[in-house]
């Protein structure tokens, strides 16, 4: 089916920062909501089940959100319905497991389908695959690491020529601009990612802030720290505004930045672009260069350098992941051919057919 027109996330990051994962704080028990938690191995119809839930709630009139693989955009990691329900992969890398069976949570198992007999006859084979899939991810994370430090020297050095009280004022001005408040109501924020490095490259999803907003306020900075900092400052605001708020981190430093602010209730996104994100969008562009001391011009040609060594190496981290993606292909191979997709299909509408 076509989902291009669901908004898209990710929910993990393949980050500089090693592999970050906000599965576990996508839902919260409290809240009124039906979380579905998966659990199986490659190739037992984990995404094709939360591809159903998808084609499911569109037909009924909604869209959720789509929450990508990291590792296989092309795959789902989650389905992310708000106020109803969500369908999370609870299997490694993002391991998530239930706090309220039966209460908040529902476990899935699509692993119940598998000819384990099978499995076993090709255990050689298979864990042989599974050592060189990690292998392979482990030689991705080096690359992006060490892409990570060239990046962080041209944040580190934008940092010092900063002029921080302009910038901060300057992000004041916005969030009084902008953001009305809302009054006798507590706002949410909900952390998702919008970029991805992937087995395809960097990827940056710019059609869900076109989706969830009509106006963007972006800020064109290329070395992160002009936009981290107003975007921090605005976020710290916004966190009592009344209004919920999907907070979106960088892909590459997902623990100490943030890249974007989206308020859906307001169709309303503050937005960084740089050379990993770029928007359709013809709004205007706030320069971070307006907010840096004259100096740091005089440091192009080290600039210049972090720009191009960064780009070679997730050129490689993305080539590893490939060949990482492969290696998840063949022991998929093994699994679909041990599943009872029969049984499975049953299985799967019968779940699908519960959720709304």
């Amino acid at each position: 089916m076509d989902f291009s027109l669901f908004p898209k996330f990710f929910l993990a990051a393949n980050s500089c920062e090693g592999f970050v994962s906000r599965f576990e704080d996508c839902y919260n028990i409290n809240d009124d909501i039906s979380a579905y938690i998966i659990k199986g191995g490659a190739g037992c119809g984990k995404s094709t089940l939360m591809k159903y839930a998808a084609a499911k709630c569109r037909d009924k009139g909604f869209l959720p959100e789509l929450l990508l693989c990291s590792s296989d955009p092309d795959s789902l990691d989650g389905v992310f319905l708000k106020d109803k329900f969500v369908m999370l992969d609870g299997t490694l890398p993002h391991p998530v497991e239930p706090k309220l069976t039966g209460v908040s949570e529902t476990l899935l198992d699509t692993g119940r389908f598998l000819n384990t007999a099978f499995l076993r006859k090709n255990a050689e084979e298979i864990r042989y695959i599974s050592a060189k899939n990690k292998a392979e991810h482990k030689t991705a994370a080096r690359y992006i690491k060490a892409a990570g430090e060239m990046l962080k020297d041209s944040f580190s050095l934008q940092e010092k020529f900063l002029k921080r009280q302009k910038a901060l004022a300057f992000a004041d001005s916005l969030y009084k601009a902008n953001l009305p408040k809302k009054q006798n109501r507590n706002g949410k924020i909900a952390y998702r990612f919008l970029s991805g490095i992937t087995p395809k490259g960097v990827i940056f999803l710019s059609s869900t802030i076109e989706k969830l907003s009509n106006k963007q306020i972006i800020i064109s900075d290329k070395n992160g720290a002009a936009a981290n900092l107003i975007l921090n400052r605005i976020l710290d605001q916004a966190a009592g505004s009344g209004y919920d708020i999907i907070a979106v981190p960088s892909a590459f430093f997902p623990l100490s930045r943030i890249e974007h602010i989206i308020i859906p209730e307001l169709r309303l996104a503050f937005c960084t672009e740089n050379d990993y994100a770029h928007l359709k969008s013809d709004a205007r562009r706030i320069h971070a260069r307006r907010f840096e001391e004259n100096g740091f011009s005089s440091h192009r040609q080290r600039l210049n350098f972090n720009k191009k060594a960064a780009k070679e190496l997730l050129y490689c981290a993305a080539a590893t992941l490939q060949k990482a993606k492969q290696s998840h292909d063949d022991l998929e191979a093994f699994y679909i051919k041990a599943m009872d997709f029969d049984e499975y299909n049953k299985y799967a509408a019968k779940i699908v057919g519960k959720l709304l």
